[in-house]
């Protein structure tokens, strides 16, 4: 490689990688986490839309069923202490994702992210909810 091209490939690289979602950066407990502050949200919404309440509290329920299986997905991976983790981390996500479903210009990262969270809570269990 010419040394001119060098900086172009790594500008490349470098782009790729800031390409790469937000999810596949992270520990799957934390996307958990995570997932679960994207339905307290959803719930919020909806609380403001006047949607039915039966909505409200199944995104509400969808939303602690995520972050208890964080729990267990912590344990997993091995972290020394597993609620400090789970505290540290819900307080961020809910920050990140508080407003974000106003905001036009987020709308497909916002569908990229609940379709995330819903291809993990079926792979970990945390979906469908059953009564």
């Amino acid at each position: 490689m010419t040394p001119r091209r060098i900086p172009l490939a790594l500008a490349g690289v470098m782009l790729m990688a800031m390409a790469t979602p937000g999810h596949a950066r992270q520990a799957i407990s934390v996307s958990l986490v995570e997932c679960g502050a994207i339905f307290d949200e959803l719930a919020q919404v909806a609380h403001r839309r006047g949607r039915d309440l039966a909505d409200v509290w199944l995104a509400e329920d969808t939303a602690e069923r995520f972050r208890a299986f964080a729990v267990t997905e912590a344990r997993r991976e091995g972290i020394r202490d597993v609620q400090a983790h789970i505290d540290d981390t819900i307080p961020v996500m809910a920050q990140k994702w508080t407003g974000r479903f106003a905001s036009v210009l987020l709308l497909t990262e916002n569908k990229d992210w609940i379709d995330y969270c819903g291809a993990l809570g079926k792979d970990r269990g945390v979906l469908p909810l059953t009564n």
